[in-house]
């Protein structure tokens, strides 16, 4: 996790990310970066922070993956924001990876207080993957088809599904592209890992003759390997002055005699860095393929996922949405219909860690009746009858106007290219008039034609910049809204079926709440949780609130 500090005059604002290396390329400010367990030890300090961490009153925290965060974590810097005066900001997906240890905390934010909601895909190229993405962080598993139907599902034994994703990593590779190449295990990274090694040895990218690196964990390391450094160093610092990472990627550039190795950071090979030999043999490992909760707050080209064992939602979710032009899953499963039944079970999972209060919420309603719904599915359908309604209501009104934007656009492009034609001829004219008449000899019997000339000379720039702007804004709206029109259309043409589903959610919670409450409204969580004479409570007060029920147990230092 790491903090970041911008100053603006005299208000400072600080980011959060949960992964060091990915804070360089997602800050294209380039600000100083910090560890939140970093600032929160220093606060914790009989002699108090360092100057850098002293931030003053006022300033902001903004934590980015806020899902992520345990709820100790989250109550220990919100204390302290309030202790000095901070405001604290989250920001993140709570339906993606959640933290490691006690958490869920966002997501019972987010249920009890208002929040701001972006309501626009913008990562994918392709326009039906949009609306797929949305549909699978519903965890609706009828999309499975659609990803299916655009090619992005196979199947077959692990070793074929091994090597058809291997394959398809190198090509994206060999063609310069950013990719991604994802497994739910451990395990199945590290069989990922020497896999992609071996196709690089055998393509003639590595060479294994050359002086290597054992590891006690089966590693075999050579010149040209990109490898992930595991745990956090400040006692090694590359030539930026940064520190060692969990989850850094480097590029090996020189493996030493005595076992230490020289390393370049990956997307930054001008930043390098050397890795002492107790530091490799514990602490690093191949890095051609991750987790997929290391991959959280990436974006890539190409996302490869290897499904070979069982997973939840976040799995899918976060591994399927990582690229702008493709992601691909390659599911270890005899025949189709099994592989597809697979990732729509992995979809449906939800293995979230609830605060205490939404347990204690919970069970307080106590067992359910033959036939009811969990909590957790009637809120889900109650959510999703909800969309259903609104992009019923609303595509058909957006599409028109987009039509009617993209139209009015269109025609109106050759009328400023013959503008900015006509403005330049007008300049080039004024600049040939006061070429040839701005003289001794010339100036009096010509004044009018020099006047307007130093006029327009004077005007016509501004002009001239005005309707370049204008034209350059109308051939970037035109793609775009080009792309909106064909997305709302697709959508559009799915009315039918949204109309479907939004009748089969409603008859669902008609008939659970004929089981729970005849003749009532059936409650939500949010419902119940939310006190109508609080509806704002302070951040703080919730994780005070939240904290009192349940406490963390021991930190166990583990890595993710």
């Amino acid at each position: 996790m790491v903090v970041t500090e911008t100053t603006w005059s005299i208000k400072v604002v600080w980011g959060v990310w949960i992964v060091w290396s990915d804070a360089p390329a997602r800050n294209p400010t380039g600000v100083r970066a910090d560890t939140i367990d970093k600032l929160l030890h220093e606060h914790h300090c009989s002699d108090g922070p360092s100057r850098r961490l002293d931030l003053p009153p006022g300033a902001t925290l903004i934590v980015d993956e806020a899902g992520m965060v345990s709820t100790s974590h989250l109550a220990n810097i919100t204390r302290l924001a309030d202790r000095n005066h901070w405001r604290v900001a989250l920001v993140g997906d709570p339906m993606q990876f959640s933290a490691v240890g006690r958490g869920g905390m966002f997501q019972h934010l987010l249920d009890t207080h208002s929040a701001i909601e972006l309501d626009t895909v913008r990562r994918f190229h392709n326009p039906w993957e949009r609306e797929a993405s949305l549909q699978l962080r519903r965890g609706n598993p009828e999309i499975i088809n659609t990803y299916d139907a655009n090619g992005r599902i196979q199947h077959g034994t692990t070793t074929r599904m091994d090597r058809n994703a291997i394959n398809q990593w190198l090509q994206h590779r060999t063609n310069g592209h950013d990719v991604l190449l994802l497994a739910p295990s451990n395990e199945a990274v590290s069989r990922l890992n020497h896999a992609a090694q071996a196709a690089l040895i055998q393509n003639g990218q590595l060479d294994p003759g050359r002086l290597c690196i054992e590891t006690p964990a089966g590693d075999r390391l050579h010149v040209g390997d990109e490898i992930v450094t595991r745990r956090n160093q400040r006692t090694l610092t590359t030539t930026s002055l940064h520190s060692v990472k969990n989850r850094d990627r480097w590029s090996i550039t020189n493996i030493a005699a005595d076992s230490s190795i020289s390393a370049a950071r990956v997307g930054r090979e001008h930043e390098t860095v050397r890795l002492p030999p107790n530091y490799v043999q514990q602490h690093v490992e191949l890095g051609y393929a991750q987790t997929s909760h290391a991959a959280q707050g990436r974006t890539v080209d190409h996302a490869l996922l290897v499904l070979d064992t069982p997973t939840n939602s976040p799995g899918v979710y976060v591994a399927l949405t990582r690229g702008r032009h493709s992601n691909t899953a390659y599911i270890a499963a005899p025949d189709h219909p099994t592989a597809l039944d697979t990732i729509r079970t992995a979809v449906t999972n939800q293995w979230i860690d609830q605060p205490a209060r939404v347990r204690q919420h919970e069970l307080s309603l106590g067992p359910r009746l033959p036939g009811q719904l969990p909590q957790a599915e009637t809120d889900r359908l109650d959510q999703r009858r909800n969309d259903l309604a609104n992009t019923i209501n609303n595509v058909r009104p957006e599409l028109g106007q987009a039509r009617r934007r993209l139209k009015g656009l269109t025609a109106s492009r050759p009328g400023i290219v013959e503008q900015v034609r006509t403005a330049r001829g007008q300049l080039a004219h004024a600049e040939a008039a006061l070429d040839t008449y701005d003289r001794p000899l010339h100036r009096r019997k010509h004044r009018t034609t020099v006047d307007n000339a130093k006029r327009a000379i004077e005007n016509l720039p501004n002009e001239i910049r005005s309707l370049e702007g204008e034209l350059a804004e109308t051939d970037r709206g035109v793609p775009e809204l080009t792309e909106r029109v064909e997305l709302l259309e697709t959508v559009a043409a799915q009315i039918p079926d949204l109309a479907d589903e939004h009748n089969d959610n409603t008859q669902q919670l008609r008939h659970d709440q004929a089981i729970t409450n005849p003749g009532q409204q059936s409650p939500t969580l949010l419902n119940d949780i939310a006190a109508p004479d609080r509806p704002n409570q302070d951040l703080l007060d919730a994780l005070e609130d939240i904290h009192t029920i349940g406490r963390d147990g021991p930190d166990l230092g583990i890595s993710i």
